[in-house]
């Protein structure tokens, strides 16, 4: 009986020892170290780094000329208080959209669904559809023992990094805090160091639907960068109004900030326009405010430029351009000569270079075109290629202008962009040691021929209409 006993006590100690070992290994093999009481926070990982926005460019080079494998770059908690704006975007004449909305509704509606509105925004279920369970919330990396995990709690969401070495455990937690990106290609995470606003090292990627390492040279393979800060410029682009504290890189005041590129980026400032016309409810004629598509194309396409543009810098401060002026006097542009790189490159991963490809094209060098004869900026056109943008090539061109019309017949129609506009993959933004990881494709703003594109259509065409004569029994 004493032999049954000690057995029976023996194969519970090994299930219980069993079931605790899978608990802490996990579905994918990786060790639950978050879960252990022992893990210490990742300033005690021997090659941790505060790195302060200042000194960050020097030692990111450094990181990468030495190449310090295992290095953890994090934010250096900025000294003083947290800064104050100078002015509320209040008083410079900002007014937030949903004001707009009140005599646009129509406009405002539709506006909430495009990727100008989603271009930033706060986190949530909704607005990232990557997954926070594992396996799909981990990101493995080139060290065998870390890796990223990506994790939701009832007060926000996470980015955790978790290093285990000769036995300890080490982990380093940083909150979401802004998602910067509508989602087309993927999107990006802001954290805030008190006023400090630095990039997490994770993405979300659509084509595929995945996490992973974030794109760009300040992420090196083998290190793990929490400090990178962003600048003025950055959120130029992606939002409305954010109030930079004076003297800094990378520090704003976190109430005040209006997500998304909406109205007065396009349309100018409309405190004066919203006051003027409820004052004077039976005027018709817009007062105070600019209508983009009704400028000169110079003028016009320089509204899409303060984004649209290539690598601009700013000549002083963000968010002051008012559509209407010379935008050479709010940002310095590359050049669009033909001997330039743009010339012989193709856009990079923002879509940034879009317009400068388009001032390449005849199209656009030859007729008054500007961004809008094909794009509503208040809309969301995704998925709508085929059937709404080439709409506006016939507005110029007849089907029969396409020489591949003879040979292919009315097969072709409606498929100008796709020859003329193709896809291009980005292969910068492809991390080291994804080499599995799918390539975001983007339209080529140049439009013109391109053989290859061409011929892949053809043979498109051509393999559709053997399926098709087959499927009706006719012989090939």
């Amino acid at each position: 009986m004493k032999n049954h006993w000690l057995l029976w006590s023996l194969f519970c100690v090994g299930t219980l020892a069993g079931l605790v070992l899978i608990f802490a290994i996990g579905r994918d093999g990786n060790p639950r170290l978050s879960d252990a009481k022992d893990d210490l926070p990742i300033r005690k990982w021997p090659r941790a780094k505060e790195v302060s926005a200042d000194a960050y460019q020097e030692f990111l080079l450094q990181v990468r000329r030495n190449q310090l494998m295992g290095t953890v770059m994090l934010p250096r908690i900025p000294e003083g208080t947290t800064g104050v704006a100078t002015k509320h975007p209040q008083e410079v004449g900002i007014v937030p959209p949903r004001v707009c909305g009140q005599c646009h509704a129509e406009l405002w509606e539709e506006f909430q669904q495009s990727p100008h509105f989603r271009t930033s925004s706060e986190p949530s279920r909704e607005g990232t559809p990557g997954r926070y369970e594992p396996p799909d919330s981990r990101v493995a990396t080139v060290h065998p023992q870390a890796w990223f995990e990506m994790v939701a709690k009832p007060n926000g969401f996470y980015q955790q990094l978790h290093i285990n070495h000769e036995g300890q455990s080490y982990l380093h937690e940083a909150r979401i805090d802004l998602v910067i990106g509508s989602g087309k290609v993927g999107q990006s995470f802001l954290s805030w160091t008190k006023d400090a606003l630095h990039q997490l090292p994770v993405s979300y990627f659509t084509e595929g639907a995945r996490w992973g390492h974030s794109p760009d040279f300040d992420y090196p393979e083998g290190t793990f960068n929490f400090s990178r800060p962003i600048s003025e410029r950055c959120l130029d682009c992606h939002a409305t109004w954010f109030a930079r504290v004076p003297q800094t890189i990378n520090r704003f005041a976190r109430d005040e900030f209006f997500l998304g590129v909406t109205c007065s980026r396009c349309h100018g400032l409309g405190r004066e326009h919203v006051d003027h016309h409820l004052a004077h409810p039976n005027e018709t004629a817009p007062h105070a405010i600019t209508n983009p598509g009704k400028l000169s194309q110079e003028l016009a396409v320089s509204v899409c430029a303060q984004c649209h543009s290539g690598e601009s810098e700013l000549v002083s401060t963000g968010f002051r351009y008012r559509p209407g002026e010379p935008l050479a006097e709010y940002l310095v542009q590359p050049s669009a000569n033909a001997d330039t790189e743009i010339d012989k490159s193709i856009p990079d991963p923002h879509a940034a270079s879009q317009l400068r490809r388009l001032e390449k094209s005849a199209c656009f060098r030859q007729s008054e075109m500007t961004c809008f004869t094909c794009h509503d900026p208040h809309r969301n056109e995704r998925g709508r290629e085929k059937h709404f943008l080439v709409d506006h090539c016939l507005k110029c061109h007849q089907p029969d202008d396409c020489q591949q019309r003879k040979l292919t017949g009315a097969a072709v129609d409606r498929l100008c962009i796709e020859c003329h506009m193709p896809l291009v993959e980005y292969a910068d933004i492809r991390r080291p040691g994804e080499d599995s990881m799918p390539i975001p494709k983007m339209r080529d703003h140049r439009i013109q021929i391109w053989p290859e594109a061409t011929t892949n259509v053809l043979q498109r065409l051509s393999t559709e209409a053997s399926k098709a004569g087959t499927k009706a029994g006719v012989p090939r």
